[in-house]
């Protein structure tokens, strides 16, 4: 009786052939055929990935952003900007107004945060201000009360905070400062946060002179600028002056224990594990940090409120 040897499968080929890539003849039909349709995914998976790398890669390279990692370097920011992949690759971020507003999409955001929060604050009391004993208003005496300046530095910080939201928002150099310090903000990011928001209170400011110019001219006389305690001073307007009565000391224990509270409530608001926070309380908060040196220090304990 004849002995036949077994017929050698595909799984019984020598190793050396399918490391090489090299594969047997099959049979017209097998369904493992690499030309039929139900050829195994496995054979698919290397050219798949090589076309999703080369994709990646031309995407990498379309990002505007990809190509400002030096730059943003260079100025202590993290090297990719904090921008939706969409926009990084539109048509209109090769302008260059584009790539300087990526460049500085941090900075900026504190620079406008800053400059929303002071427009309204410092507008608020200029309202209050240089209307007050008018009869025209509708309590017959001006157009507001210290209450509505706390409210507008209030609203004016929630608004800033929403504006800022790519950066942080700190929207003060004593509140970056002490996030870098306490919190682990990259010191680097300091100065040019610190010249963005001092620069935001300086122009918000100049919008709100340019805007009352009239109105402070009627009050103190035109061209004529005054201080407190003049009887019809207006620079408190933009500046805090604390009473004549106060101290140096007194000034600075003041500062320092408004300051201290408004750092302790933002710690607490911002502590992911504090189940009493409410998205509200910014604002209380705020207020109330706002009230507390209103007689002695005049108005507010906010560095970048002073413009």
């Amino acid at each position: 009786m004849e002995h036949r040897q077994p017929a050698q499968t595909p799984s019984q080929e020598p190793l050396t052939h399918r490391l090489h890539g090299e594969y047997p003849q099959l049979p017209q039909g097998s369904p493992i055929l690499p030309d039929s349709p139900q050829t195994s995914e496995h054979l698919r998976i290397p050219t798949t990935i090589h076309e999703d790398s080369a994709d990646h890669d031309e995407k990498a390279y379309q990002k505007t952003s990809s190509r400002l990692h030096g730059t943003r370097a260079a100025l202590g920011l993290h090297h990719q900007a904090p921008i939706d992949e969409e926009h990084d690759v539109a048509d209109h971020q090769d302008l260059l107004w584009s790539r300087i507003r990526l460049a500085l999409r941090e900075p900026l955001a504190e620079f406008f945060g800053v400059f929303i929060l002071v427009l309204f604050g410092d507008a608020s009391v200029a309202q209050v201000l240089l209307s007050a004993g008018q009869t025209t208003a509708p309590g017959m005496n001006g157009f507001g009360n210290y209450q509505s300046i706390s409210w507008g530095w209030g609203l004016g910080t929630m608004l800033g905070i929403y504006v800022a939201g790519d950066s942080g928002a700190y929207l003060n150099p004593a509140i970056t400062f002490a996030n870098c310090y306490f919190r682990g903000l990259p010191w680097r990011r300091f100065p040019v946060y610190f010249v963005a928001q001092v620069l935001g209170g300086f122009v918000a400011s100049g919008v709100v002179y340019a805007n009352y110019i009239t109105a402070i001219d009627a009050v103190e006389g035109y061209g004529n600028r005054t201080v407190p305690p003049a009887p019809n001073a207006t620079a408190a307007i933009f500046c805090t002056y604390p009473q004549q009565f106060l101290t140096k000391a007194s000034q600075c224990m003041s500062e320092f224990i408004a300051s201290t509270i408004l750092m302790f409530v933002i710690f607490a608001l911002k502590d992911e594990s504090n189940n009493g926070v409410s998205k509200v309380s910014l604002i209380s908060s705020t207020m109330s940090c706002h009230l507390y040196p209103a007689f002695v220090e005049g108005r507010h304990s906010r560095p970048t409120n002073s413009a």
